[in-house]
């Protein structure tokens, strides 16, 4: 019912892994939009824009124009971006690492923007049985596969 991935495949997996919870731990970077400064009351003020998941453009608040603002800007350019990931990805799928379908991927990665997963809700079905058994280094070679996503 399963297959031993390679070591490369298990590594290239761990690093990708890595590489993708450096990223959500690193606030704005995952986000697509920009920061903004607007002036109210003689005041500076720093907003992220961005678009909502019905497209529509919003701005959050992010603080005062100060240095520990202009911190958090800094380390969010720097930081590393989700297209960024993307050459891992394509080499850890080439390696037997099963990927998520792109489209589901999207769902998934929206509904984790959101904090759906921080507020505790679960992924269940094919696409947790792939996530497990890619993290315990094996790929699945029987069994059903839906083509939902499930949480």
């Amino acid at each position: 019912m399963y297959a031993t991935l390679s070591l490369g495949a298990q590594t290239a997996y761990a690093e990708l892994f890595d590489q993708a919870t450096s990223l959500e731990l690193s606030g704005f970077a995952k986000l697509r939009g920009a920061f903004h400064v607007r002036e109210l009351r003689g005041h500076e003020y720093v907003y992220f824009g961005f678009r909502d998941t019905d497209d529509v453009g919003r701005m959050a608040y992010v603080g005062p124009n100060n240095e520990r603002v202009q911190a958090l800007i800094a380390a969010s350019v720097a930081g590393a971006k989700p297209q960024q990931l993307q050459p891992l990805v394509r080499s850890a799928a080439a390696l037997g690492v099963m990927p998520a379908i792109d489209k589901h991927y999207k769902i998934i990665q929206r509904l984790s923007d959101y904090g759906f997963f921080k507020a505790g809700g679960l992924l269940i079905g094919t696409h947790a049985f792939i996530a497990m058994g890619n993290m315990l280094g094996v790929r699945w070679t029987g069994g059903d596969k839906t083509l939902d996503v499930d949480f």
